[in-house]
């Protein structure tokens, strides 16, 4: 995969903030899993947060959450 460009960027509720075509490598997934496995652990810890914050394009994080953490409702949940 190395010097490959990345066919897709994958999706904004799951995808690194600094994710660009650019960035292929055996690495690609670790920040989307980690924010996958974040979500359900939270979500098994507080299941009202799925209500609060989930949606039909992501667990519940946002694009918005990961560019600014200070700002995340769900982050200081």
């Amino acid at each position: 995969m190395k010097g490959q460009k990345a066919r897709e960027i994958g999706s904004p509720g799951f995808r690194h903030p600094s994710r660009t075509v650019d960035v292929y490598d055996e690495h690609i997934d670790d920040f989307s899993i980690a924010s996958i496995a974040l979500a359900l652990k939270a979500i098994a810890l507080k299941s009202v947060q799925w209500n609060e914050f989930g949606g039909n394009d992501k667990l519940l994080f946002s694009e918005n959450d990961f560019l600014d953490l200070s700002k995340s409702k769900v982050i200081t949940e």
